[in-house]
C-alpha cells in the first residue's frame, strides 16, 4: 500500500510538472532547444577529439603495443615520419620490435584495362604487416609475400568496401583474380569493416611492397637506394620492452651501421610514436584544433546551460504569485525541492534525448568534411560518444535545478510579507540573472573572437602565391606496368598532351618529369665564386631537383617568373640552362641577381645558366615557400622519363577533369587508368584544419550568439515585466520614457558590458596555447577583437531593444488599470 500511495504521487507530480511546462510553450521550446543544441554538438565534438586523439584504431589487437617509428635526423626536433627501404632493412635486423613491417599509402593503382579500367587506392606493404597488426580476416588469409620469397609479388587483399562494390560480397571473392597496373593479382583475403588504412586515404586494396609503379617518386633501385624518404615504418613492441628500450636499441642499430658506412651520412635517431591518429609524436594541426573545438563545445554548452538557467528564474518569477500563496499556506522546502526537480526533469530529459539526433548529425557533417580519413563513429548510437552526452546532461541538470531550487528556498526562509513587496520583488535574484548574462556574454565573445582567428588564418593561407593557378590547373598521371619502357612511357605522355592540346577547353598543356610540387630529388648546385662545400655542409638542408617541359610554367600560371620559361628550344645538345627559385637564388648569390648567373649541380662540367628566377612556388607543402628548388629543363635531363602531365583549363577545370582522364585514356587504349586531379585539390587538405575551424567555429559562435540574445531579450523582458505598473505611474506623471526605461535596460547593458571585459581576459590568456594552431595571424589582433566585440554589441542592442519597444507601446492606462 505505502509503495503503491508513492508510485502515485510521483505520477501526481510528473503530471503537475508536465503541465506546468505546456503552460509556457514557447519556454519549453526555447529551454529544451537550447538543451539539445548545446549537448548533442558537446557530444559530436568529443566524437571528433575521441577518434583523433583516444580510440585506438580498430581490428588492431594490443593497440597499446603497436607504434609508429619515426626518424629524427641529426638530433633535430622535427620527426620525419619515412624513411627509405635499406633504413628498414636495418630496422627489422636490430630485433629492437617484435615484428616490423613497411608501407606506402600513396599508391593509386588501375583496375582492369581501357575503357573498363577504374582506379583504386592501394597500400604497398611488406610481408610482416599484417603481422604486426594482427587483424582477423573477414574471409581467407592475411598472407602476403613482398617479392623476396618463391612466388612473391602475386597476391592481393582487398578491402571490405572493396569486396562489397567490386564482388558484391560474395565469398567467391577469395580466389578470384584482379588485373592491377596490367599485372593479374590473386584475392587471398578480405579485412574486416573498418580496418584502419595508417595513412591519409581509405585503402581498397593490400599489395606486396615490389609492386612499385614505373613512374613516381619511389626509384627504380628502392631496395639498395638511400635517397628519397618514401616507406612508413609500423612495429609491435616485444613483451616486456618499453618504447623507450625499443628506440634506444635500435638507433644503437642506425649508428653502428652508419659509422660501418663511413658515408658521413648524419645520426639518425628512432622515435616510436602512437598508431591513435594525432597522438603522434609532433601532433597534426588538426590534432590541435580539435582540442579547440571540444574546449569550445564545452562553452557551447555552459552558455546553453547558462541560458537555461536564466530562462528558468524568469519562469520563477513569473510564477511568483503562485509561489507566494503557497508559502503563505505551508508549503515546506522539501515541496519547492521536488517540484523543482521535476520541473528540470521535464526540460534536460527531452534535450538530451534530441542532442542524440543533433550529435548524429553534426558527426555526420564533420566526417563528410574530413572525406573518412578519420573513424569518427557515424552511427546514431555510439556507447562513448552517449557517455559523454549523458555526463553534458548530468551537468545541465545540475546547473539549472541549482539555480531554480536555491531561489526558491530562499523565498521559502524569508517572511512573505516582504517577499510580496513588489520593489524588493524586482532585486530577488537579479544579482544571479545579471551573473548568468554576464558569462553567457563573454563566452560569447570568445567564441566569436575564436571564429575570427580562425578565417583570418584561413584567408591568409588561401591567399598565398603558390606558384600555381589552383582553380585551373589539372595534373594527370598514367599508372604504366611497372615493367613499362622509358620510350613507350614518354611516347604516350606526348601523345596525350598533343591530342588535349586540340580541345578547345584546353589552354595550354606540359609535361613534368614527376610532380614539381609534391616530389623532388636531392641536389647540390654551387657556383664559381662559393664551393659546394661551402654551400652545403653537412646537416643543413639542400636542394631539390625537378624537370619540367617547355611552357610549364606558363601552363600552371606561375606570375612570379622573372626571366622566361623552358622552351622547345632548350632539348639535348643546346646550351644547358636551369630556373631556380628565389630561396635558392638567395643562398647562390646573396649580394646579387641571379639571372645569367651560371652554376654547377652536383658532379656535372657542364654550367647551368640561369634563365628565369620563380618568386612564390610551394615544395611538398602549400605552407612551406622556402625549400631551394632548382628546375631543368625535361629535353635536358635523359634519365627521366614524363610522369604527369599538366592542362591549363579555360573553363571549369572542375567539370574537366573527367574528360581529361578519358582523352589520356584514349592514347593507348591497352594503358591503365588515368588519374586526373585538380590542383586545389592537392593542397586544399592543408587548409583543412583553418577551414574546419572557421566553419565550426563560426557555427558556435552563431549559436552562442542567438543563445545569448535569447538570454538578454528575457532578461529585459522580464525586468520590464516587474517594473510595468512603476513605469506606467512614471510616464502618467509625465516622466520622460528614457528615465523610464533607463534602469530596465541598464541590467542588460552592465551584464553585456562585464561579459566583454571577462572574455577580454579570456582571449588574452587563451592567446598563449591559441598561437600554435593560426597561421600568420596574431591570437590578440585588434581588428579581429574588435569586430567582434562589435556583432556582439550590435546583436545586444536588437535584443535589448525589441522588449524596450513593445513596453512602450503599452498604454499606461491600460497598465494600471489592469493592475
Amino acid at each position: 500500500m505505502i509503495m503503491r500511495s508513492s508510485a502515485t504521487a510521483l505520477a501526481v507530480e510528473f503530471r503537475q510538472a508536465a503541465r506546468r511546462l505546456f503552460r509556457s510553450p514557447g519556454f519549453a521550446a526555447l529551454a529544451i532547444g537550447t538543451l539539445t543544441v548545446g549537448i548533442g554538438i558537446n557530444g559530436a565534438m568529443f566524437a571528433l577529439m575521441d577518434a583523433l586523439l583516444f580510440r585506438p584504431p580498430p581490428h588492431v589487437a594490443q593497440p597499446q603495443e603497436v607504434v609508429r617509428v619515426q626518424f629524427r635526423v641529426d638530433g633535430g626536433s622535427r620527426l620525419l615520419p619515412r624513411t627509405h627501404y635499406p633504413n628498414f632493412v636495418d630496422l627489422r635486423a636490430s630485433g629492437a620490435f617484435a615484428a616490423i613491417a613497411g608501407y606506402d599509402a600513396s599508391a593509386s593503382v588501375s583496375i582492369g584495362f581501357g575503357g573498363d579500367a577504374r582506379l583504386a587506392i592501394a597500400m604497398l606493404v611488406s610481408e610482416e604487416f599484417f603481422r604486426v597488426l594482427r587483424p582477423v580476416p573477414r574471409l581467407g588469409s592475411l598472407f602476403l609475400n613482398d617479392g623476396g620469397t618463391a612466388g612473391g609479388g602475386e597476391s592481393a587483399i582487398i578491402s571490405y568496401g572493396f569486396w562489397q562494390r567490386h564482388f558484391g560480397g560474395e565469398s567467391s571473392a577469395v580466389g578470384a583474380t584482379l588485373t592491377i597496373d596490367g599485372h593479374v593479382h590473386s584475392v587471398v583475403g578480405v579485412l574486416p569493416s573498418g580496418f584502419p588504412s595508417l595513412g591519409a586515404r581509405a585503402i581498397d586494396v593490400w599489395l606486396p611492397l615490389d609492386h612499385v609503379p614505373a613512374t613516381g617518386f619511389v626509384p627504380s633501385d628502392w631496395r639498395a637506394n638511400r635517397g628519397p624518404f618514401w616507406l612508413a615504418v609500423v612495429g609491435r613492441l616485444a613483451q616486456g620492452v618499453s618504447r623507450d628500450v625499443a628506440e634506444q636499441r635500435a638507433t644503437a642499430v642506425f649508428e653502428n651501421r652508419r659509422v660501418e658506412r663511413g658515408d658521413g651520412s648524419p645520426p639518425l635517431a628512432v622515435s616510436a610514436t602512437s598508431v591513435v591518429p594525432g597522438r603522434g609524436g609532433d601532433g597534426s594541426l588538426e590534432s590541435n584544433v580539435s582540442r579547440w573545438l571540444a574546449g569550445v563545445s564545452a562553452v557551447v554548452l555552459l552558455i546553453a546551460c547558462a541560458n537555461v538557467s536564466n530562462l528558468v528564474l524568469i519562469q520563477v518569477f513569473n510564477r511568483r504569485q503562485e509561489t507566494f500563496i503557497r508559502l503563505a499556506l505551508g508549503a515546506s522546502r522539501g515541496y519547492f525541492v521536488r517540484r523543482s526537480l521535476w520541473d528540470t526533469c521535464m526540460i534536460v530529459i527531452p534535450g538530451a534525448v534530441g542532442a542524440l539526433i543533433v550529435s548524429f548529425l553534426v558527426r555526420n557533417a564533420v566526417a563528410a568534411f574530413l572525406s573518412g580519413e578519420i573513424p569518427l563513429s557515424r552511427q546514431l548510437w555510439d556507447v562513448r560518444t552517449a557517455g559523454i552526452m549523458a555526463g553534458s546532461a548530468a551537468l545541465a541538470f545540475v546547473m539549472v535545478w541549482a539555480v531554480a531550487a536555491a531561489l526558491q528556498l530562499r523565498w521559502a526562509a524569508t517572511d512573505t510579507r516582504v517577499i510580496a513587496g513588489a520593489a524588493h520583488g524586482r532585486k530577488l535574484g537579479r544579482g544571479t540573472r545579471r551573473t548568468l548574462l554576464a558569462v553567457q556574454a563573454g563566452l560569447c565573445f570568445v567564441l566569436l573572437s575564436a571564429a575570427g582567428l580562425f578565417s583570418t588564418s584561413l584567408r591568409r593561407a588561401e591567399s598565398l602565391d603558390l606558384g600555381v593557378e589552383l582553380d585551373r590547373t589539372i595534373q594527370l598521371t598514367i599508372n604504366f606496368p611497372r615493367d613499362a619502357a622509358a620510350t613507350e612511357i614518354r611516347a604516350t605522355y606526348e601523345r596525350a598532351a598533343d591530342v588535349l592540346g586540340r580541345y578547345p577547353e584546353v589552354e595550354q598543356v606540359a609535361l613534368a618529369g614527376l610532380s614539381p610540387y609534391m616530389s623532388g630529388y636531392g641536389a647540390a648546385p654551387w657556383t664559381a665564386e662559393r664551393s659546394r662545400a661551402e654551400l652545403w655542409p653537412p646537416g643543413n638542408d639542400v636542394a631539390y631537383r625537378s624537370a619540367v617541359g617547355a611552357g610549364f610554367f606558363a601552363t600552371v600560371g606561375a606570375r612570379s617568373l622573372r626571366g622566361r620559361d623552358f622552351d622547345e628550344g632548350d632539348r639535348a645538345g643546346a646550351p644547358r640552362v636551369a630556373i631556380v627559385n628565389a630561396p635558392l637564388a638567395r643562398h647562390l648569390w646573396p649580394d646579387g641577381d641571379a639571372l645569367g648567373q651560371c652554376m654547377w649541380l652536383n658532379d656535372a662540367q657542364t654550367c647551368l645558366r640561369i634563365v628565369g628566377v620563380l618568386g612564390g612556388v610551394w615544395k611538398f607543402s602549400a605552407l612551406r615557400r622556402d625549400v631551394m628548388t632548382v628546375y631543368l629543363p625535361l629535353g635536358q635531363v635523359p634519365e627521366e622519363v614524363p610522369g604527369a602531365l599538366f592542362v591549363r583549363s579555360g573553363g571549369n577545370a572542375r567539370t574537366f577533369v573527367a574528360q581529361a582522364r578519358s582523352v589520356v585514356q584514349s592514347a593507348n587504349p591497352e594503358l591503365p587508368a588515368a588519374t586526373g586531379v585538380l590542383a586545389r585539390d592537392i593542397v586544399d587538405p592543408e587548409f583543412r584544419p583553418w577551414r574546419l575551424g572557421a566553419t565550426v567555429f563560426s557555427a558556435f559562435a552563431a549559436i552562442a550568439l542567438l543563445i545569448t540574445s535569447i538570454g538578454l531579450y528575457g532578461m529585459v523582458a522580464a525586468s520590464f515585466a516587474l517594473r510595468r505598473k512603476e513605469m506606467a505611474i512614471r510616464i502618467a506623471l509625465g516622466a520622460q520614457w528614457t528615465h523610464a526605461v533607463s534602469a530596465a535596460v541598464g541590467e542588460g547593458v552592465a551584464s553585456v558590458a562585464s561579459g566583454l571585459f571577462a572574455g577580454s581576459v579570456l582571449v588574452v590568456v587563451a592567446s598563449r596555447w591559441l598561437g600554435g594552431v593560426l597561421f600568420e595571424t596574431s591570437p590578440r589582433d585588434p581588428v579581429v577583437l574588435f569586430q567582434a566585440a562589435w556583432v556582439l554589441l550590435v546583436i545586444a542592442a536588437v535584443a535589448v531593444t525589441v522588449p524596450t519597444v513593445r513596453a512602450l507601446l503599452e498604454n499606461p492606462v491600460n497598465v494600471l488599470r489592469s493592475e
